[in-house]
């Protein structure tokens, strides 16, 4: 065999190496895009409703409360929350704090007054690793 035919044996076989390469490498980034997409959580419906208020905060600006069942909550969590559109101005009426808090089993919202209607939205939990807090 000559030296150019070693040369292009050579070379082909690190063609194909490199191909074969690649489509596992696809493969992997393709799994651990998967694996990262799994690990974002979801948005998920909820709903204030206007009754089971309760006046009792003890924070002067916002003395009512109302506890939103979410059984995977915990206190170290952290809930993203979204409004809807149309529960915008029934939030503003009763002056619906900005910031909610998390609670083992709920997600806790405080406002100035009880709503006069249901405020409907979505939220996003987001688990924290408590040991490294």
């Amino acid at each position: 065999m000559s030296y150019d035919n070693t040369k292009a044996v050579r070379l082909k076989h690190l063609v194909e190496e490199a191909t074969a390469a690649k489509q596992h490498m696809t493969v992997e980034v393709g799994a651990l895009a998967q694996d990262i997409l799994d690990l974002i959580p979801s948005p998920a419906a909820m709903t204030l409703p206007a009754a089971g208020w309760t006046n009792s905060s003890g924070i002067t600006d916002y003395p009512y409360f109302y506890d939103l069942p979410v059984a995977a909550a915990t206190a170290t969590d952290a809930a993203e929350v979204c409004i809807d559109a149309t529960g915008q101005v029934t939030a503003a009426a009763c002056g619906l704090c900005p910031t909610c808090e998390t609670r083992a089993g709920s997600i806790r919202f405080y406002a100035a007054a009880a709503p006069t209607a249901a405020i409907t939205g979505n939220y996003i939990l987001r688990k924290t690793d408590a040991a490294s807090a």
